[in-house]
């Protein structure tokens, strides 16, 4: 089953014409150096208003496998700082949800 994680940034107007930048990160690795199902999508703007921009840039994986279960973060950076946020793909039910230890009564 496909999955797609967003990562939405918003630009206010700062007076420089530098592009920011917005990109993906498994772990340590940039995303666009691992090779298989996921796709990094181009850059989208989704609304630009007198030099103000919100834009976003979409993880696009074909299926999730096991070897894809880990921390996913997306930065975004311009000449005034760097921010980021983060997801984690883990498999659902983990065996704390799915097994029970029955312990002896006193």
């Amino acid at each position: 089953m496909p999955l797609s994680l967003d990562c939405k940034a918003f630009f206010g107007y700062s007076g420089e014409n530098r592009r920011p930048i917005i990109y993906w990160m498994k772990g340590e690795k940039f995303v666009e150096e691992l090779a298989g199902h996921i796709k990094e999508s181009e850059v989208m703007i989704l609304r630009e208003h007198l030099g103000e921009k919100e834009v976003q840039l979409s993880l696009t994986f074909d299926a999730v496998d096991e070897a894809d279960l880990a921390n996913y973060t997306c930065y975004v950076e311009n000449h005034i700082g760097r921010r980021s946020g983060s997801a984690i793909l883990q498999k659902k039910g983990g065996p704390e949800e799915n097994e029970r230890v029955l312990l002896p009564e006193p």
